[in-house]
């Protein structure tokens, strides 16, 4: 999968790590790494990374516990790296780089849950509310709150062996609930892994199913943060003065049948009067890199067409 490319585009490094392999130069189980290339490889996709307006991550993955490769990704420009296991997120900590992600891979275990909340990370998947708490109590001990991304799952999906789990995809809303009423924890969005894959039959990388079902589950919690703006925006959800539990009560639902209506007369005329509109949740998100990129849309950016109210 890599020795033909690297072949093709530096093969003088081939050369070089024969030389040095055959003068005895190179220890037993070893990397032979090109620093240049890894610098200047980072360089230019952090360049397209601040053209596009996005945050990059350095996957170190094998060579993540390698100190030279670090220094390389900071000479690039990175600043934060992903750490597949707490031994690569001790030496990205160690040597000056913020730890932009850990849990995708490999969960935290509960004994080292205290040592990651204290390296700080940017974000801590989890896969399920066990693992939720453990990070949560952990960051509530170190005097922080932890982002947490909920990995996401659905019939179909494919996972590497051993990196099996998450939540189900059309729970997410409990879910996100239940962990932001954690102790020391916010629920930060959600995530999948692997969303691309190679294809050796094809030599291309294609979207595997567990894309879609990261579409849906974010798609599912946009129309309900959207939904808790149009009946607050729209609706008056909270403009209720009193002070009975009855009087709210009789509010909120004189308000969600308001909704309830006006939203059914608004599909009705987006499906042009079809019987089966598609769900909201199956809608294509490809357009909208915040959705994309598995994070809510910031709340100054939506983009909702107003409920119309119709004459009697």
């Amino acid at each position: 999968m890599f020795l033909k490319p690297l072949l093709e585009r530096n093969p003088r490094f081939i050369e070089a790590a024969v030389e040095l392999h055959r003068a005895g130069q190179l220890p037993a189980n070893c990397y032979v790494l090109d620093l240049d290339a890894v610098r200047d490889n980072a360089a230019t996709l952090q360049a397209e990374a601040d053209r596009l307006g996005l945050e990059m991550f350095a996957m170190t993955k094998q060579i993540g516990r390698n100190p030279a490769a670090l220094a390389a990704f900071r000479a690039a420009g990175l600043t934060k790296a992903v750490a597949v296991d707490m031994a690569c997120a001790r030496v990205i900590h160690r040597e000056g780089m913020e730890l932009g992600h850990i849990g995708h891979l490999v969960q935290v275990p509960r004994a080292e849950a205290n040592t990651a909340a204290a390296i700080k990370p940017a974000n801590w998947t989890v896969f399920n509310l066990e693992k939720a708490r453990e990070a949560g109590a952990a960051a509530k001990a170190a005097g922080s709150t932890q982002d947490l991304l909920a990995r996401v799952k659905a019939p179909g999906d494919t996972f590497y062996p051993g990196q099996e789990g998450g939540f189900e995809s059309d729970q997410i809303e409990p879910v996100a609930e239940a962990i932001d009423a954690l102790p020391g924890a916010r629920f930060a969005g959600v995530t999948t892994f692997p969303a691309l894959r190679y294809d050796a039959t094809v030599r291309e990388v294609l979207p595997t199913p567990n894309l879609k079902t990261l579409a849906a589950a974010i798609k599912a919690r946009w129309v309900c943060e959207q939904a808790h703006q149009q009946l607050k925006e729209e609706l008056g959800l909270d403009h209720f003065e009193g002070r009975s539990w009855h009087g709210l009560h009789r509010h909120v639902l004189m308000t969600m049948i308001a909704y309830a209506f006006l939203q059914s007369r608004r599909l009705a005329q987006a499906s042009g009067g079809k019987k089966n509109p598609p769900r909201a949740a199956e809608a294509d998100v490809a357009g909208d890199p915040w959705r994309r990129a598995g994070n809510p849309r910031p709340r100054a950016t939506l983009s909702m067409p107003s409920l119309q109210a119709h004459a009697p």
